[in-house]
């Protein structure tokens, strides 16, 4: 079992090309920093990319764990776009 989670964890980290992943046991936190609206794009991009590498994989999501927040800095950009991650 633990050969196939770690399978499982290569080939996400393989899947997501525009935002930073990191991953610890069976968490896996997905960020990226948004200055334009593209990066926006770009994340949703990944979110879509995990979402089918989990529907590929016959892997369950959790969504009721899926957290978003900003963290606004001063030289934040306001962007009014709303990521989501969907289930399959």
């Amino acid at each position: 079992m633990t050969f196939t989670v770690l399978c499982y964890s290569a080939d996400l980290t393989n899947t997501v090309k525009y935002s930073t992943i990191s991953i610890f046991a069976d968490n896996t936190r997905l960020y990226k920093v948004i200055n334009t609206l593209q990066d926006c794009y770009l994340l949703q991009e990944d979110l879509n990319f995990v979402s089918h590498w989990a529907y590929i994989w016959p892997i369950e999501l959790n969504l009721t764990k899926v957290i978003s927040f900003p963290l606004v800095t001063v030289k934040s950009i306001s962007t009014h776009y709303k990521v989501k991650l969907s289930e399959r």
